[in-house]
């Protein structure tokens, strides 16, 4: 709830801004939390008025083409925040009409061992992000920077997602 009220509240800061001072431009800058209510707010759609830039910092709603430039030279590497990767784990075990829970479960304990292997495409990850929330529409890529680190435990979450189980080498990234 607390990122629901995030965007909420920054899009009160943002339209009452542009009310009190029509001319002013805006830039937002966003770490961590900060940069997921920004990431959710401009992928609703609705323009910010007089937006000049966003920047992200350690974006846990990180992923590999999402439409954001990115200032750390990680353009090639497989970047997926943690909650882009909690997102495809809960679009897999969404319950549907024509499986039981029981489905639902096993699909993701399938989904968690494939992200454990690295078997996961990061195509697949960003579908099910733009089937459930948080994508940028392509006008906003000249708009919005990203910074994420390597390794990142938030913003990096699949190079990282070997050494939560004890483990000698790391998964294939491909």
């Amino acid at each position: 709830d607390s990122v629901a009220q995030g965007v909420a509240g920054l899009r009160a800061v943002v339209d009452d801004s542009s009310a009190r001072c029509p001319r002013e431009q805006v830039i937002v800058v966003g770490f961590s939390q900060g940069a997921q209510v920004i990431t959710e707010m401009l992928s609703t759609g609705s323009r910010v008025p007089r937006l000049r830039g966003a920047l992200q910092l350690g974006n846990p709603l990180h992923y590999p083409g999402q439409n954001v430039r990115e200032l750390d030279g990680q353009v090639d590497t497989p970047a997926m925040g943690l909650d882009a990767m909690l997102t495809y784990l809960r679009t897999t075990a969404a319950p549907s009409p024509d499986r039981t829970r029981e489905q639902s479960v096993l699909d993701l304990i399938r989904a968690l061992v494939r992200l454990y292997e690295g078997s996961v495409p990061n195509a697949e990850i960003a579908g099910a992000i733009r089937s459930g929330r948080a994508t940028l529409p392509a006008s906003e890529y000249q708009r919005v920077f990203s910074v994420c680190l390597s390794g990142d435990l938030v913003s990096d979450a699949a190079a990282a997602r070997w050494r939560v189980p004890a483990r000698e080498h790391p998964p294939s990234q491909e």
